[in-house]
This record gives C-alpha cells, sequence and structure tokens, in this order.
C-alpha cells in the first residue's frame, strides 16, 4: 500500500488509500501520507492532510512538525476542502502562540509579547484571530495608530462619515441623506468565542452631524411575521425579545460603556457601566430617539 499510495498513475486510488488509512487507522502507513502532503493532485492532497488530522495523536513530534508545516503552506490552496482542513490545523497552532504572548502580557514582558504576537501572524497571515489579538496589543499598549490602521485591514473600524442634514427617525433607510453615513454588513453570528458566518443579512449605517450619532441597522429575516417582541416598558428586558444591541466606549478603555437596546416594536433599553456589567446603573437614561419599521 506504500508503493500505490505513493506512485499508482490513478489519483483515484492514491487518494482511495489515503482516505482508508484514517478510517481503517493503520498509522505503519503514516509516513507515505505525510508524504502524500506532496501529491499533484488536489484529492489526493485533501484525503491525506484529512487522514493526518484524525491520527494526529499516534503522530511522532518529527512528523508533527513536518505536518504543521506543510499544513501552513496548504492554508491557500485552491482546494476548498484543503484549505479547510489546513486552517483548522494553523489555527490550533495559533492558539497556543496567542495564549503564550497573552501569558507575556500578563507578566508585563511587553516587548516580548510584542514579538510573540509577530510570530503568531507571521505563521499565519491569513489568520484574522491572529492579525486582531495584535493590533489590540497595539491598541491597549501605547501604538493606538498602528493598532487601529491594523484593525482598518481587518475590517474591524470603520471610518464615520459625516452627514450634511440630519436624517428622519422612522424607521426607514430609504431617505437619500442615509446614502451618505458609512455602510457595512455584518457578516457573521458570533457567541462566546463561536464564529460562523451568518445566514441572513444584516447591514449597518452610521452617520453624524454636529447634533448626533446616527445609526441605522436593516436586518432581513425569513419569517418577518413570526419576530417574537413583547416588551413594551422602558429598561425592560428587552434582550430577550428580537433586539438590536449597541454597545457605545467612547473613551476607548474597553471597561465603561453605554448600553442600548431597542426591540422589533421600538421599546427601549439603556443603562450606563463604570467598570463592566456588574456597575450596570438602568436608571441613567441616553438622550436618544429611535424608531422601528417591519416591512
Amino acid at each position: 500500500l506504500n508503493r500505490p499510495l505513493l506512485a499508482h498513475p490513478d489519483p483515484a486510488v492514491r487518494a482511495r488509500i489515503a482516505f482508508r488509512t484514517g478510517t481503517l487507522k493503520r498509522f505503519v502507513l503514516l509516513d507515505a501520507v505525510l508524504q502524500a502532503l506532496q501529491d499533484s493532485v488536489s484529492e489526493v492532497r485533501f484525503e491525506a492532510l484529512r487522514t493526518l488530522n484524525v491520527l494526529d495523536n499516534r503522530l511522532s513530534k518529527e512528523q508533527i512538525s513536518l505536518l504543521d508545516e506543510r499544513a501552513a503552506q496548504l492554508a491557500d490552496d485552491a482546494h476548498e476542502g484543503i484549505r479547510g482542513e489546513a486552517l483548522l490545523r494553523v489555527e490550533e497552532q495559533v492558539d497556543k502562540m496567542l495564549a503564550a504572548a497573552s501569558q507575556l502580557v500578563t507578566q508585563a514582558r511587553l516587548p516580548e509579547a510584542d514579538s510573540a504576537y509577530t510570530k503568531a501572524t507571521q505563521h499565519a497571515p491569513q489568520s484574522w484571530k491572529a492579525g486582531y489579538q495584535h493590533a489590540r496589543f497595539w491598541l491597549d499598549n501605547g501604538q493606538q495608530q498602528a493598532g487601529l490602521q491594523r484593525l482598518r485591514a481587518l475590517g474591524t473600524v470603520l471610518d464615520v462619515a459625516p452627514m450634511t442634514v440630519a436624517p428622519t427617525i422612522d424607521g426607514r433607510l430609504d431617505e437619500a441623506v442615509w446614502a451618505e453615513a458609512t455602510q457595512a454588513e455584518l457578516p457573521f453570528l458570533g457567541y462566546r468565542g463561536y464564529v460562523l458566518p451568518a445566514d441572513m443579512l444584516t447591514r449597518v449605517y452610521i452617520g453624524y452631524t454636529t447634533q448626533g450619532l446616527y445609526i441605522g441597522v436593516h436586518s432581513e429575516d425569513s419569517h418577518i411575521d413570526s419576530l417574537q417582541a413583547e416588551k413594551t416598558q422602558r429598561d425592560d428586558q428587552v434582550w430577550m425579545d428580537e433586539s438590536i444591541e449597541l454597545f457605545l466606549d467612547a473613551n476607548l478603555d474597553r471597561r465603561s460603556y453605554v448600553q442600548v437596546i431597542v426591540n422589533a416594536i421600538g421599546t427601549f433599553f439603556d443603562a450606563s457601566h463604570e467598570n463592566g456589567l456588574p456597575t450596570q446603573d438602568v436608571g441613567w437614561t441616553a438622550a436618544i430617539a429611535g424608531a422601528v419599521h417591519q416591512g
């Protein structure tokens, strides 16, 4: 099986052997499967990489080092399956590097932490997580402009445009002035570290005049007739309804912030926080106007 895995003229046979090595746990073939990562046919490389990811607990340190090096090279492969398998492995490596960098930050060893973050971003240039954490490190440790510039490149900073006049607050975003606002789609669903592509569009509009900041949110929903929104009293548990939630950290200290929520029928919740959620002051009231339109 070693010979046909590496030299059979039919790539379907080579791919099949690589695949079955994983399902049947034929550990004796792992060296050959590692070599198959260099195969000229993408489907063979895919099956080899998938098998090695499944059986990596049986690899030696030297084999793991070779696999990690090859996975980093395959992270930009044209084959979607190869990219996915490679990125899984690369992100595991990045997580370890970022954890080490974070530990250096807690020890106030900031130059070493910067080097560790740089190592992670160089190892995986395509890793959003590595780029984001390095940018946040710069932002929080005296390199604010460099951090903001990196965040712009990652798409996590918007430069908000001024508006010539204030928009009418009616829940509709079809007024001409809204076209002057900065716009961005929110393409991800995220909760407690889990991030998935969003299956429905949400687009935000942000602009300002000398009188205020204006935020419009257009959220599509495939079942608009079944939106759940029952809270009608201000500062009730509006977050339990279908709602839009905003957090405003005006001084960028990542501790104090203002929280505003509006549900699908226009009921508001607002609160201020001096130092995180435990300091929530629901008695604080924002100078805010808002409206909702369902269409």
